[in-house]
This record gives C-alpha cells, sequence and structure tokens, in this order.
C-alpha cells in the first residue's frame, strides 16, 4: 500500500511539475502572442492616419476644384451674356 501511495505521488509531482511548465511556456507564447498583435496594432493604427491626412488633402483638392470649376462657370456665362449683349446690339445697329 505504501508503495502505490509513493508511486502515485510521485505521479503527480510528476503531472504537477509537467503542468506548472505547459503553463509557462503557454504564459510565454500569449505573452510574445499580445506583443506581436500590439505591435501591429500600432502599425495599422500609424497606417489609418497617413490615410486619413491623404483623404483630408484630397478632399481639399477636391474643394478647390469644385471653387475652380463654380468661378470658371461663372465666367463662361458672363462671357456668354455678353457675346449674346454684342451680338443683339450689332444686329438692332443693322436693322
Amino acid at each position: 500500500m505504501e508503495a502505490i501511495r509513493r508511486t502515485l505521488e510521485a505521479r503527480m509531482d510528476s503531472i504537477e511539475k509537467r503542468m506548472a511548465s505547459l503553463e509557462e511556456s503557454l504564459k510565454t507564447r500569449v505573452e510574445a502572442l499580445e506583443k506581436s498583435l500590439s505591435e501591429r496594432m500600432s502599425s495599422i493604427e500609424k497606417r489609418m492616419e497617413y490615410v486619413e491626412k491623404r483623404i483630408e488633402a484630397l478632399e481639399r483638392r477636391v474643394e478647390s476644384l469644385e471653387a475652380d470649376v463654380k468661378q470658371m462657370r461663372t465666367s463662361m456665362d458672363s462671357l456668354r451674356d455678353l457675346i449674346i449683349a454684342r451680338l443683339v446690339e450689332t444686329l438692332a445697329r443693322k436693322s
């Protein structure tokens, strides 16, 4: 009976040591994974900030182009109206 008890205790000690070793190994792997994920998230955040800045710059350029097109449209309308007015004057003088 004593021999069985000692054998069981030895096996339990062995199992406990193995479990502690596995726990430490798992803890190390989880920490490495957390570090890797943290670094990747940081990299992704930096890229997102860059993309956001580029989008903002593009939005400003589009707004500027819209303003330019609006100004050109206004100028073209004025030019059209001036040409029509001159044509009407010319036709009125010839009549």
